[in-house]
């Protein structure tokens, strides 16, 4: 007996060896595997996504391909709706909340019916694989299944359920170049995924299956039979009524058109290329580790206000409308309070299919024209040079040689300061520069954020405040803010504060590099900013270029009825190629600028006509509704006013005429009595400065110094006839509306000058076609075109006249 159970004793312990060994076997092979097969959760987490821009509440304004050329656009789980993660769960994976990682019902499941039919005909992977998967792509082979399954393990211990259904949703492809739910909803449907219907979820599902076979564009048919049979399952699973299910299957294809939204061109490429992007959320509300490597891409909030925009983009049309077609315009507005751009157009004739229309011209250097003199006349107010009613001159003066004509050639001789900078007169301006300096004038343009005036001071010269230099409209729209803000200085900002976790980042030095980059660093930990001008001053300014007189006709009359203050700074530049007006309130700036993107000139490029009654109309419809009495600023501590000479503008004496109270800077005051009235031999007389001196004699004298400048002889386009045989008489010089001495030149050659109108001067009767111009002491110029005919050139060679 014990012989014949020896063997089975024997067989039992073989059998319990080899089980045991198989079992040893197996754990080394799983434990193998287990350590061979990576952590997939890094690569999960860190994927290519599409820079995505939102505008200040939120909406989509922009978006552009990732660096791997898809659009993905990741957004949490609770934005992806409804139906979406429901039917993905019934359809790819129905106990997914269930395993943990395998479901190894469905992996016996696939094992037999595979074995059973001699091929694949069933797989069982998971969400979690198929994530997997989707971050890490290798060959289709066991050994990859197999490191797959591991891999969804351990992609399990890392994230939650509900983290990998937002992961695989955000990552899984659907056709083309498009990945995620939410780049699928809104190139199908054109909408949001957490506002697709069941029909549509279910659509976007069976697009996982054949991202290409069941396009609907491309297959409808296929794809909708697709849809079928995921809503029956759905259907099946969930146990919804029936006439939802019906509502879902009579929702119609959608009409496809992979279009994403490309709204404020310029604005986002401004916030795409300049700003220093870096590895970051994907979403403000994302999984915090989930970062896009190449550091290029994710969803970001704006601080551009879409209704401003469009308000923007329509006014500057509007302008343009009355220009020729290769003029445009670009335009900035800012809120004051946070220095942050609301509203930005580059070039207005944008056109994407016209390659000069993609040109930022916000960026493009530009002549200001006299947008800088608000900037040299406060400085003056600073060091208390001159208050608004100081007494300027606009009378001839000279610069290296060129004497500054005002834009409309007149000279008013004596007047104040505040109507010098409100009228924009030339000479006074130079003057106030001689005042503070070349150098201290270009240093504070510079403190300002005029980057582009990077030139030595004597390049400038006197011309500096005139426009001789260049900026860029980005460049004014900040130093303006910075008067709006009574002269707090912040650099402008494009994100929103904790937008992606780099938000309310101000522009980086590369876009106004002179502010420096210590600057940027300090706002972004949280500095206010920095007081570049006196409270003071920057009101004194404000209150200067608040006086709607410059306005068209029909505007004051509205600015009139509102009683709504609007600042504002013309500049024409030199030949007429650029208009510009900054205009701002307490609450906004707008900046505009128009030209032509090739720097031609254009006869209607005038800031006061074409620019200004643009960025007037932003400011009224941003300030309606604002209360008058709040709507404008209050003086600093430092301003007060004070009795003055109405004609000096110093401290009254007692025999100044006529006193009035002006605004004055008491810490700065120069309390100069009043020098130019005295009383001589009992009778009281006005004692002009030097460089009014000559102007007041000859206004006195009645000479009529506003008139422009008029050539009598010659007549201006004549055709003078040289008879033959007759000795040629020289033509007589004679001019109108000057002042003498005048300068006389015929094709660019001096002919002499007349001390008086009845000195008799000629020019000599050359046939040919010439050009007489004149110089008058006041610096004021003009010519005419004649044309010199010699009859016995004209007749040589002529036919005789038939005889009767």
């Amino acid at each position: 007996m014990l012989g014949f159970h020896f063997p089975r004793r024997r067989s039992l312990r073989f059998l319990l060896y080899g089980c045991a060994g198989g079992a040893l076997f197996s754990a080394l092979v799983f434990a193998a595997l287990w350590l061979i097969a990576p952590d997939p959760t890094e690569a999960v987490l860190s994927r290519p996504v599409s820079p995505v821009l939102l505008d200040d509440k939120g909406r989509l304004i922009n978006a552009r391909l990732s660096s791997k050329g898809e659009w993905c656009i990741p957004v949490p789980l609770d934005k992806m709706g409804e139906w979406l993660p429901k039917v993905l769960v019934a359809v790819e994976d129905k106990r997914f909340y269930d395993h943990g990682g395998v479901d190894f019902l469905a992996l016996g499941r696939a094992a037999f019916l595979n074995m059973k039919h001699g091929r694949v005909v069933s797989g069982a992977s998971t969400i979690t694989s198929q994530l997997v998967r989707l971050s890490t792509p290798r060959d289709r082979t066991v050994g990859t299944k197999a490191l797959e399954f591991f891999g969804a393990w351990k992609l399990e211990r890392s994230l939650s359920k509900d983290e990998i259904l937002e992961q695989y949703l955000n990552q899984a492809p659907f056709g083309g170049p498009i990945r995620g739910v939410e780049a699928a909803a809104r190139l199908y449907f054109g909408k949001r995924a957490e506002e697709l219907s069941l029909g549509e979820a279910a659509l976007l599902v069976g697009l996982l299956k054949g991202p290409t076979a069941y396009r609907p564009d491309r297959n409808p048919e296929a794809a909708q039979k697709r849809r079928r049979q995921i809503i029956a399952k759905v259907a099946e699973q969930t146990g919804f009524p029936p006439e939802l299910t019906e509502l879902a299957l009579l929702e119609p294809l959608p009409d496809f058109r992979p279009v994403m939204p490309s709204e404020a061109r310029h604005f986002a490429d401004l916030a795409f290329r300049t700003l220093a992007w870096r590895p970051r959320r994907t979403s403000p509300e994302a999984a915090p580790t989930a970062v896009d490597p190449t550091g290029m891409g994710g969803t970001v909030r704006s601080t551009l206000n879409s209704e401003t925009q469009e308000l923007l983009e329509r006014t500057l049309l509007e302008q343009l409308a009355r220009s020729a077609p290769d003029t445009t315009a670009a335009g900035i507005v800012v809120d004051n309070r946070t220095a942050s751009i609301i509203a930005y157009v580059g070039n207005a004739r944008f056109d994407a299919q016209a390659g000069r229309e993609w040109v930022d011209c916000a960026l493009a250097p530009r002549s200001p024209g006299s947008t800088l003199k608000p900037f040299v006349y406060l400085l003056a107010m600073e060091k208390g040079r001159i208050i608004p009613a100081s007494l300027l001159a606009d009378t001839p003066i000279r610069l290296g040689g060129d004497a500054p004509r005002n834009f409309d050639r007149r000279r008013r001789g004596p007047v104040s300061a505040s109507t010098a900078l409100a009228d924009s007169l030339n000479i006074p301006a130079v003057r106030v520069q001689r005042m503070v300096g070349l150098r201290a004038s270009l240093d504070l343009l510079r403190r300002c954020g005029f980057a582009h005036l990077d030139r030595e001071d004597e390049v400038y010269g006197d011309s500096l405040v005139l426009g001789a230099g260049e900026v860029t409209l980005l460049e004014l729209a900040r130093a303006y803010t910075t008067l709006a803000n009574l002269g707090l200085d912040r650099p402008l900002s494009l994100l929103a504060p904790g937008s992606g976790g780099f938000g309310g980042e101000p522009l980086p030095a590369e876009a106004l590099p002179a502010s420096g980059l210590a600057d940027h660093e300090a706002m972004s930990a949280g500095n206010p900013g920095r007081q570049l001008h006196s409270r003071a001053a920057s009101f004194l300014i404000a209150d200067i270029l608040k006086d709607p007189g410059r306005l068209p006709f029909i505007m004051q009359v509205t600015q009139a009825r509102e009683s709504a203050p609007i600042a504002f700074k013309t500049g024409t530049s030199y030949g007429l190629r650029d208009a510009w007006t900054a205009a701002y309130t307490p609450r906004y700036t707008v900046a505009l600028w128009f030209g032509k993107a090739s720097g031609g000139p254009d006869n209607s490029l005038l800031g006061i006509s074409l620019a200004t009654p643009g960025a007037v109309r932003i400011l009224r419809h941003l300030n309606a509704g604002v209360d008058p009495a709040k709507g404008w600023f209050r003086p600093p501590e430092d301003v007060a006013l004070k009795p003055v000479c109405a004609l000096s503008g110093q401290t009254p004496s007692p025999y100044c005429p006529t006193v009035r109270n002006a605004y004055v800077i008491e810490s700065v005051r120069r309390t100069v009595t009043c020098d130019m009235h005295v009383l001589r031999g009992g009778k009281l007389e006005v004692v002009w400065p030097p460089e009014l001196e000559d102007f007041q004699r000859r206004r006195m004298a009645q000479e009529d110094l506003s008139r422009p400048a008029f050539i009598v002889s010659p007549l201006s386009g004549a055709e003078y006839l040289l008879p033959p045989g007759v000795r040629a008489e020289p033509l007589p010089l004679k001019a109108d509306g000057v002042a003498y001495p005048v300068h006389w030149y015929m094709d660019g050659e001096y002919l002499g000058a007349q001390r008086d109108p009845g000195e008799p001067l000629y020019c000599p009767s050359l046939p040919g076609k010439h050009r007489v111009s004149l110089l008058d002491a006041e610096d004021r110029t003009a010519s005419v075109d004649v044309h010199i005919v010699d009859l016995a050139e004209k007749l040589e060679g002529a036919e005789p006249p038939l005889l009767e």
